[in-house]
């Protein structure tokens, strides 16, 4: 939300991805503008899907509930079927 109100930020932003693209071989550039349009698609779609989970988490421990943790990204990996 801060960002997209802070023009500096995105006028900062729209440069580097511009200079990325542009490095890249493509010559369209990103404006402010098209940066506040589409992250403010962004929040709005998914706004109600996102969290603080590091805060839930802690919540969670300082009641003494059970926490489960998923650790195996990378390792065991089926090359052929994917994950």
């Amino acid at each position: 939300v801060e960002l997209l109100a802070d023009d500096a930020a995105l006028t900062a932003m729209a440069a580097r991805m511009t200079a990325s693209l542009a490095a890249g071989g493509l010559d369209e550039p990103i404006t402010a503008d098209d940066l506040r349009k589409d992250l403010s698609w962004v929040q709005t779609t998914y706004a109600s899907s996102i969290a603080n989970t590091g805060l839930m988490l802690d919540h969670a421990l300082s009641l003494g509930e059970r926490i489960i943790l998923e650790g195996a990204q990378g390792c065991l990996l089926d090359i052929d079927q994917g994950t």
